[in-house]
């Protein structure tokens, strides 16, 4: 085995339940966890900062009131808007990486992949594709010369891109989980790598 598939693979789907019939991927909580509280904690410092502005600037009415132009208001207004919007964005980010996310199952006892949605505590099948409908597994590199490269194990059912294992950080790992998918499906389909690492 080449000591690279040894490495834990890195990516935001993970093969969080792995037996004989069944495949799970999805965002492990440790990692949304901790992009929650990354948000979270962006969040609170713009506002902070925003706080900040009110204890350094005069009150807004006072300050649109000396304002000369529209021009001049609008940018008043901003100045007291844009930390707490760019804030709240960053909050309802945590709420969303926290409490929503998507996964993907192989089941093999009932021959099909399933598409989930967990949505604050709601739980939603979106799509399923049965293993004789699969068209292939496919390796596609993302990324260009000033973006870090990234792999996506992209699923082909319906003439289409079907599901997608987003944002392996290896191109050796991402091909090792293809053929694994394929292994375990049965399938007579090989993987396809996409583009040159």
């Amino acid at each position: 085995m080449n000591t690279k598939d040894r490495k834990p693979p890195r990516g935001y789907y993970l093969i969080v339940e792995e037996t004989a019939d069944r495949f799970l991927f999805s965002p492990p909580e440790g990692q949304r966890r901790r992009l929650a509280m990354m948000f979270l904690i962006v969040g609170f410092l713009f506002l902070a900062a925003e706080i900040h502005v009110f204890q350094t600037h005069p009150p807004l009415d006072e300050m649109l009131e000396a304002a000369q132009t529209g021009a001049d208001r609008l940018s008043t207004i901003l100045t007291f808007l844009a930390f707490p919007l760019v804030g709240g964005g960053f909050l309802v980010a945590a709420s969303f990486a926290w409490g929503w996310w998507s996964e993907i199952e192989f089941d093999a006892s009932r021959r099909e992949i399933i598409r989930r949605r967990h949505a604050f505590g709601q739980v939603k099948t979106v799509a399923t594709l049965p293993f004789n409908r699969l068209e292939g597994i496919e390796v596609m590199k993302t990324g260009g010369l000033y973006a870090l490269p990234a792999y996506h194990v992209l699923i082909f059912g319906h003439r289409r891109v079907w599901a997608k294992l987003p944002g392996y950080a290896d191109r050796y790992q991402a091909e090792a989980i293809g053929r694994k998918l394929v292994r375990f499906m049965g399938h007579p389909v090989t993987t396809k790598p996409g583009g040159a690492g």
